[in-house]
């Protein structure tokens, strides 16, 4: 329970609505639609503008995603997924 207390403190008290899972990195999507990534951060991966590996969950900014609101998340082997109610929005990985 402690360790679960730690990780929640991470997403600046904002509860989490969903995770998705890759081979090496995981996403969350907190319920006022922030987007927090860790793990591999190969080929910018975790959208953060660069390729460094982070090991705690830190908040992708807003600015990646030009003004959509996210409300899906989901990963794959080397990639992530970010839905939105409209039709397009960036995406990392290969």
């Amino acid at each position: 329970l402690c360790a679960l207390q730690n990780t929640l403190c991470v997403f600046e008290d904002a509860s989490v609505l969903m995770a998705a899972c890759g081979s090496r990195h995981t996403l969350a999507l907190t319920k006022d639609g922030r987007v927090w990534t860790w793990g591999c951060g190969e080929w910018g991966l975790l959208g953060h503008n660069d390729e460094e590996e982070r090991m705690e969950p830190t908040r992708v900014c807003e600015d990646a995603f030009s003004g959509i609101q996210v409300v899906l998340v989901g990963a794959g082997r080397g990639h992530i997924h970010l839905g939105s109610a409209l039709p397009r929005i960036p995406v990392g990985g290969t």
